[in-house]
């Protein structure tokens, strides 16, 4: 079971109804109507920050950086530059700032992939 929230225009929460990290879960993040600045994303409350062109390897590489004990059996990002990415992690509570990115409209999509 997901639920889905949204908290106002810039923020966007998708967590798992089970968040005891015991399991691995998927979401889909993706962008659009985005033309620069950066994308923010909230795990598990830990704030992280990427270029809103990112490879899979830098958004990889900022979901480990959250915390020393994270490895990389614990994450999997999959997609192409800019997204959309698939991510793999433990469970728990996922956001999206939209505050810093540019473009006509820009907003992000946090969703299960099917």
């Amino acid at each position: 079971r997901r639920i889905f929230t949204s908290l106002d225009r810039d923020t966007a929460v998708l967590a798992d109804a089970d968040t005891s990290g015991l399991r691995r879960v998927q979401r889909l993040i993706t962008l659009s109507g985005v033309s620069g600045g950066t994308l923010g994303l909230i795990y598990r409350g830990d704030p992280l920050s990427v270029p809103w062109d990112a490879s899979q390897a830098t958004l990889l590489n900022a979901f480990l950086a959250l915390r020393t004990t994270y490895t990389a059996l614990d994450f999997d990002v999959t997609g192409p530059n800019g997204g959309p990415w698939i991510v793999t992690h433990p469970g728990g509570t996922l956001d999206a700032d939209l505050t810093a990115l540019t473009g006509p409209s820009p907003a992000v999509d946090i969703t299960v992939p099917s």
